[in-house]
């Protein structure tokens, strides 16, 4: 379930959020427990990563948000004042939900995003990596026109 599947009014959700927003998370969890950090999570998707009225408005702990939001920042899903999932934005309602449920997780540190390619390497003036401090040669290669 979506919270897009709920027609809501933002300013009433807003005034009285806590029941609407468990109630979603307890729905895209299968009506089986509550999970709090997903209703972090949805808060911060659709209205603000302000961990102070996050912790007001639905009641939890201003610890308890904190750790969850610098595990989001950590994770760079909360990035530069808003939830950063944009390369799936064009995901179904069901894919979303799963993604939004993994968020959580994150914030629960059960779960660790990682970014998926190879990590940047910065090559040095000398043309080799500055992990390695050498210059690479293709002298030798099967592949290079100066194996011979």
């Amino acid at each position: 379930m979506d919270a897009r599947d709920h027609n809501l009014c933002l300013h009433c959700v807003r005034q009285s959020p806590g029941k609407v927003f468990r109630r979603i998370a307890l729905d895209m969890n299968g009506g089986k427990e509550h999970f709090p950090a997903l209703e972090v999570v949805l808060w911060s998707c659709v209205f603000s990563q302000d961990e102070e009225e996050i912790s007001s408005k639905l009641g939890f702990a201003p610890e308890r948000v904190r750790e969850w939001g610098d595990r989001l920042r950590e994770n760079r899903i909360w990035e530069n004042g808003r939830v950063n999932l944009d390369e799936h934005d064009r995901s179904s309602p069901q894919e979303q939900s799963i993604i939004m449920m993994l968020a959580a997780l994150v914030a629960d540190g059960l779960v660790e995003r990682e970014l998926v390619g190879p990590p940047a390497q910065p090559v040095s003036e000398a043309g080799g990596t500055e992990q390695d401090g050498k210059q690479e040669s293709d002298q030798g290669d099967p592949g290079s026109d100066s194996a011979t």
